[in-house]
């Protein structure tokens, strides 16, 4: 047992060679076990369920020491953690109970014609194809509106002439075709409507008249969106598919991408790179930082002119539910640095997730929130181990120093380390999110870490050169902001055209179903393991602890 124990101990130790720092995110876990406490509350057997999770994580976790051959440290993690972690999904359980919403339309009202007065929930979006402008909004006013007040709707009509669209938050009144989701949806569409916690939908009718006054600041951020389109498309109005891809990237927004396009990106897998979320935001910030850095301004005062830029940002576009996320954990990794602490990645995904949980807490069955959030912290529970364990096998300097190696193998080495590092974020990726993704569309795609490997770098430029075109669009340099055009979709034609080369429709598995567990939960199963497993101590540091 004790040559098993030293074998597995020298392997794990090649695995985890380094100082990772997700070790001190002490909430992590318990918010795992908080999330399924919610996810599992909806279930007639959910305390079973629950229970059944809580014995599996005692298993792992023993399991963990038990091949560790340590005894001394093997009964404190369980006493000590194990117990707040059974608390955290009760107390998932018992939060998502008192949450629930009961309200719902009396059955006489079911494909009815109504008139409704909503509140617009998110950006109501226009589709050019067939004039139908579409949305969720948030009941205000209508039958029986002591029951419906606050229940989420989704619409899809036509609109009055001379009616403009309405903003994020202004109320205005509709008329439509009530109906049932569950009824009157394709199953695609069902079950993104229930992830949303939208019961109801409202169609075949028309947006009659605005019931409240815009903001000066929703006129004002509307006009400031309505330049980003207006700059992304200065110097390459004959290159339509490239300028509505750009737009895509840059605000969220897809109707300028032609179907073709889509199909391609969504059958490559990386159609994530059109949802403005943890990426986005990431280079962002990046971008602000260093152009800061160049100004010479310090590393703690240069926290609030990037989250300022960043809020600004993000009203600008719509504030998408992906985009508000992704600035929230942005915000809590720079308030730390602000605070005199030192940022870690783990600590700031789980304060965001932990706030947008309370605030919501079914927000969990969201897609759009689970691979928000799981991405990540796979990013940073495999991806890092593995590009450390990579990188202990192929970048090995055989005890020189970088600076005697001969120009050529230096450059080599850059470029391995390169690919290591994109091999080890793509693969971390899909393999945290291939669960979730499964579970919701049914399909596989096997070319989306290598398509990753090799788009999202080029993407990535597109993003950065548009981030600035942008800043120079609000000056009205037109003529820098033609050449940066230019140059973005050049890199957007060719990251398309090698898209084009890569996608075989045959690479691309279909109808597949996951059985007795659910992707999300194997998800979670995927990220408490590697939490628990990856940051190993060594026999000296239990024993001084």
């Amino acid at each position: 047992m004790s040559r098993i124990a030293k074998f597995f101990e020298q392997t794990f130790s090649k695995i985890v060679e380094g100082k990772y720092e997700h070790r001190e995110s002490v909430l992590f876990l318990p918010l795992l076990f908080f999330i399924a406490g919610i996810r599992t509350s909806k279930f007639v057997l959910g305390m079973g369920i629950s229970v059944i999770f809580i014995i599996f994580s005692i298993l792992l976790w023993s399991a963990i020491h038990v091949f560790r051959g340590n005894i001394n440290c093997y009964f404190n993690p369980l006493r000590n953690v194990m117990v707040p972690l059974a608390l955290s999904m009760w107390c998932g359980m018992v939060y998502a109970k008192c949450r629930c919403e009961s309200g719902t339309f009396p059955p006489k009202y079911w494909q009815r014609s109504v008139f409704l007065t909503l509140e617009a929930d998110s950006m109501v979006i226009k589709n050019k194809g067939v004039g139908i402008f579409y949305g969720y909004g948030v009941i205000d006013d209508g039958p029986d509106a002591h029951r419906m007040k606050g229940e989420r709707i989704f619409f899809a009509v036509e609109c009055a002439n001379g009616v403009p669209i309405p903003f994020r938050g202004q109320k205005f009144k509709i008329y439509g075709k009530l109906k049932y989701v569950r009824e009157n949806s394709s199953w695609w569409f069902f079950k993104h409507l229930k992830n949303m916690r939208v019961r109801w939908m409202i169609s075949d009718g028309c947006l009659l008249s605005l019931e409240s006054k815009a903001s000066p600041w929703q006129v004002f951020f509307r006009k400031i969106f309505d330049g980003f389109l207006h700059t992304i498309a200065i110097g390459v109005e004959d290159r339509e598919i490239e300028r509505g891809i750009m737009a895509g990237m840059l605000t969220g927004h897809r109707q300028g991408i032609d179907k073709p396009s889509q199909a391609l990106f969504n059958g490559l897998g990386i159609s994530h790179l059109f949802a403005v979320s943890g990426i986005h935001m990431g280079i962002l910030a990046a971008t602000i930082d260093f152009f800061l850095k160049v100004m010479c301004v310090s590393k703690r005062f240069r926290t609030i002119p990037v989250l300022i830029l960043l809020t600004f940002y993000v009203n600008a576009i719509g504030c998408s539910p992906s985009s508000v996320r992704a600035l929230s954990m942005v915000a809590f990794y720079y308030i730390s640095s602000l605070l005199g602490r030192r940022p870690i990645v783990l600590s700031a995904l789980t304060n965001s997730a932990l706030f947008h949980v309370l605030y919501d807490p079914f927000v969990v069955f969201n897609i759009s929130f689970l691979l928000s959030y799981a991405v990540v912290a796979g990013i940073v529970l495999i991806g890092a181990p593995l590009k450390n364990f990579l990188s202990h096998i192929f970048l090995n300097l055989h005890g020189l120093k970088f600076e005697s190696y001969p120009p050529i193998d230096r450059i080599l080495f850059r470029l391995k380390k390169l690919l290591i590092t994109s091999f080890s974020i793509s693969f971390a990726a899909y393999f945290v999110s291939l669960p979730i993704s499964i579970d919701h569309f049914g399909s596989i795609a096997l070319l989306t870490i290598p398509a990753n490997m090799v788009i999202v770098p080029l993407a990535t430029m597109a993003i950065i050169i548009g981030a600035v075109t942008l800043f120079f669009g609000l000056w009205k340099v037109w003529a820098l902001c033609s050449l940066l055009n230019s140059i973005s979709c050049r890199l957007i034609y060719i990251f398309r055209l090698l898209a084009h080369v890569m996608y075989n429709d045959s690479c691309h598995l279909r109808n597949i179903t996951i059985h007795y567990v659910g992707g999300a939960s194997l998800t979670m199963l995927i990220l408490a393991g590697a939490y628990i497993i990856f940051p190993i101590k060594n026999t000296a540091d239990c024993q001084s602890e």
